[in-house]
Parts: C-alpha cells; structure tokens; sequence
C-alpha cells in the first residue's frame, strides 16, 4: 500500500495530515542504513546506550559520557585508584539517579531508567585506558513520544470509529489524521522494531 503526504502540520501541539491512500499490493523501498548506530526508545521506559570496552592486553581507567556539544560529562566511572569492577560512579545532577552504567550487560550500557523526552539525543562515551589510546564511541538515541489522541477523519472532516471500508483495490480513500501531543517518528523500520525490543523494557 502506497501513502502521499498531501497536508503540512499545524502549529502547536495539534498536528493534521492529509493522508492520500492507494490501495495496491506494491512494497516499500528499504531505507538506508545509518552510519552512526541509532537506538530508539519510549518515554518513561528504559534505554540502554552501548559502549565497547573491550582493548587487548589493556585495562579501563576513565569512562565519559556526553551529550550533544556538552563540554561537561553527563555520567563519569572512575578506575583510576583501583580496578574497573571497584571504580566510582558520578552521575551528573541532570540525571542523578535514573543513570547507572551497567558492567555486565555485553557491551556495557549506560541505563536510563525512566528515559524522557528531552534525553534525545546524540551521546559520546569516551574511554581511557592506561597505555592505549583513548577511545571514542557515537549512539543517536530517539526518544518516542506517544500521542494523546488521535483522531480519523473522512476527506468531508467527518470523525471515523472503528472500522471503514471495505475498499477494492486500487481505489482512492483519502483520511485526515489528526493527532495531539507527542513526537513524530520518522524512519520506521525494522532494525527500530529490533532496536525497541533489544533497548526498551
């Protein structure tokens, strides 16, 4: 099934569509795989943020987390005076105690739990070790933000419930969507299906 986006969003919170459906058989092109990995998770759920540790022969002293062009780390681990398992945790006062970096998890991830709106973001984590060079490590994270309501509405404005049609195929039916608050998602896709059942409890 083919979809043309005929309108354009309102100001505000209240976002219309003009949704332009024909009714075929043809399939979806796939999208173009990202270069920096991207993790998509729903508000007031949990995402994990990957960060490869793993260095030959060397061991972890400093682990940093950023976001965006912050110039101070959001969540730091310290192994400087001991081992890795033994290192301290300093979470920054933004998130306090929704943060913790889990050593166990493979790779490690920073949890945030509950994860909100404002956490998307693209996030570095840097990590020093004690005679390799330091290494560094992008994730985009995408926080869902789901609806109020949503509201369908024939081409006359008239709301719609339940079900409508049927339709044979290749014939045009044209729908208004309505829907208040909440995010737009774009790039639905199946690696952010895998990426929601992997990264969101």
């Amino acid at each position: 099934m083919n979809a043309t986006l005929l309108g354009a969003p309102k100001n505000g919170t209240i976002s219309t569509y003009l949704l332009s459906f024909l009714l075929t058989s043809a399939p979806f092109l796939s999208p173009t795989v990202p270069t920096m990995p991207e993790l998509w998770a729903v508000a007031g759920r949990r995402a994990s943020l990957p960060c490869n540790l793993s260095e030959p022969d060397d061991s972890v002293t400093l682990i940093l987390w950023y976001k965006g062009e912050t110039k101070a780390p959001i969540y730091s681990l310290d192994a400087r005076k001991g081992t890795l398992e033994k290192a301290r945790h300093f979470p920054s006062t933004e998130l306090g105690a929704r943060a913790n970096f889990v050593m166990s998890n493979d790779p490690p991830t920073l949890e945030l739990n509950p994860v909100y709106a404002e956490d998307d973001g693209v996030y570095k984590c840097r990590t020093e070790f004690k005679r390799s060079r330091t290494l560094t490590q992008l994730v985009r994270l995408h926080v869902i933000v789901p609806v109020r309501e949503v509201i369908i509405m024939d081409e006359h404005g008239q709301r719609l419930r339940d079900t409508i049609g049927p339709y044979d195929e290749g014939s045009h039916v044209s729908l208004i969507c309505e829907a208040e608050g909440g995010k737009a998602l774009s790039g639905a896709t199946p690696e952010l299906e895998n990426s929601l059942k992997e990264n969101v409890e």
